[in-house]
């Protein structure tokens, strides 16, 4: 068994709603994109599925580069890539 497989069955499967990577970012000035945290109550919504909370002036990422809402994202995905996403 894989390492990666193994840390899933004893730790539980990480989702990007649960992990510290998950960020917002206001990208108004292209060459200085601030990125803000999700808060707790955010996140719990992400898990469901809600994301109401999201405005549009903001883009949902991961810090780590793993994915990018604003770069070749298809927007359909957003309810499984969030909640239901692989162990990073």
């Amino acid at each position: 068994m894989r390492e990666r497989e193994t840390k899933n069955i004893v730790m539980g499967k990480q989702t990007c709603s649960d992990c510290h990577f998950f960020v917002k970012e206001s990208r108004g000035n292209a060459e200085h994109p601030v990125a803000l945290d999700v808060t707790a109550e955010e996140r719990a919504q992400a898990k469901r599925g809600d994301f109401s909370w999201k405005r549009d002036c903001l883009t949902l990422s991961c810090h780590f580069a793993v994915w990018d809402e604003g770069y070749k994202f298809d927007q359909r995905q957003l309810k499984d890539v969030i909640p239901g996403s692989a162990t990073v």
